[in-house]
């Protein structure tokens, strides 16, 4: 790593930031918001030209031997800065799930958009020798029904976990931030606090918000971390601006 990698990192964020900003009477005013994706997996049917890539079968038998049931296993895979991935290919289709705005990046701060994190998806398929995931098309089919059928081919997102970075302008503000979002309340839907994060819905569910101080997680992480001066570095200019991370 090089010893200006970290102001590298911020000196790319902003300059891919998708966001513009106007001077007003009241501040600084956000037009439009650069939003990351945080986990991606992307599934698509075998047609043959993927190879199989497991980590073993699960199988089970009958008292006379016979195999009844075979299930492959799902294999993790190494990056680097301690990232990983899933991936599972068998005859029937193709499957992967990973952190695109973390593969092989040391932090997932300042992430990908949806775009790049399918490039992402297909750099790492290449790494494996297999195909790019293809880009699906909606073929509508004839049916009783008064709707066509729609018929979709190609890969699909089978989970995709979004995120935003607000910067409050400091660490003060952050925790006024924060206390302000504990005291909301979206209709039906549960809110609570756990540690320094507030979460709107219950765990466990599929739909859940979740704020949190970006500072505070990359300081835990960083204890773990082979690279911990730059996460140190890049934990304190999260702090120093304030920056609460939205994910849903």
């Amino acid at each position: 790593m090089r010893k200006n990698s970290y102001k590298s990192v911020i000196k790319n964020y902003k300059l891919g930031l998708s966001e513009t900003r106007k001077q007003t009477k009241t501040g600084t005013q956000m037009e439009s918001i650069h939003i990351f994706v945080d986990w991606l997996t992307i599934r698509q049917k075998n047609d043959g030209r993927y190879t199989a890539v497991n980590d073993g079968h699960v199988m089970r038998v009958d008292q006379d031997g016979e195999v009844l049931h075979s299930t492959a296993i799902t294999k993790n895979l190494e990056g680097s800065y301690s990232s990983s991935a899933r991936v599972r290919i068998t005859d029937q289709f193709v499957e992967l799930s990973f952190n695109p705005s973390r593969w092989n990046r040391s932090n997932n701060v300042f992430g990908v958009k949806y775009e790049h994190a399918i490039e992402v998806a297909n750099e790492l398929m290449a790494t494996l020798n297999q195909p790019a995931f293809e880009k699906g098309r909606r073929h509508y089919l004839k049916s009783s029904m008064k709707k066509p059928q729609i018929l979709y081919t190609g890969a699909e997102i089978t989970r995709i976990d979004m995120t935003i970075n607000i910067e409050t302008g400091s660490a003060r503000k952050l925790g006024a931030f924060m206390r302000h979002s504990y005291r909301q309340k979206l209709p039906l839907v549960e809110t609570r606090r756990k540690e320094e994060t507030v979460y709107y819905g219950k765990s466990g569910k599929r739909k859940i918000l979740k704020i949190y101080p970006k500072h505070k997680e990359l300081l835990f992480r960083a204890e773990k971390s082979s690279n911990k001066e730059e996460v140190l570095k890049i934990a304190s200019h999260c702090e120093n601006v304030g920056m609460a991370r939205v994910e849903v």
